[in-house]
């Protein structure tokens, strides 16, 4: 098992010691302070490193139909241009009916 000060540290995880110094304070960095000064175990440190590893993954395999045509009827689709005016008008037109006369209950 071997230890390491806290500039070590810093050298090992290639980072500036105040970095080092704040991460270990805040528990991000396995490390401990004996008396004044931060000692860090180097194993520690390797796993510490190796947690930040993406895990490997594979992409799901996705199954293709041979056959591509559908005899299903699909909805949705192009509209012309003066049904979809008209509806986005229709949409966006304030209302007017039913007004509110008077804001206060009895």
């Amino acid at each position: 098992m071997e230890t390491l000060t806290l500039p070590q540290a810093a050298e090992f995880l290639q980072f500036h010691p105040d970095w080092v110094r704040r991460e270990a304070k805040a528990g991000r960095i396995p490390g401990r302070k004996i008396g004044r000064e931060w000692r860090f175990m180097k194993e520690d440190l390797v796993v510490f490193i190796r947690s930040g590893y993406p895990e490997f993954r594979q992409a799901p395999i996705v199954e293709v139909s041979s056959c591509q045509l559908s005899k299903e009827e699909v909805r949705g689709g192009l509209i012309s241009q003066r049904r979809a005016e008209s509806a986005l008008d229709a949409r966006l037109k304030r209302k007017t009916d039913n007004k509110r006369k008077n804001s206060m209950t009895s």
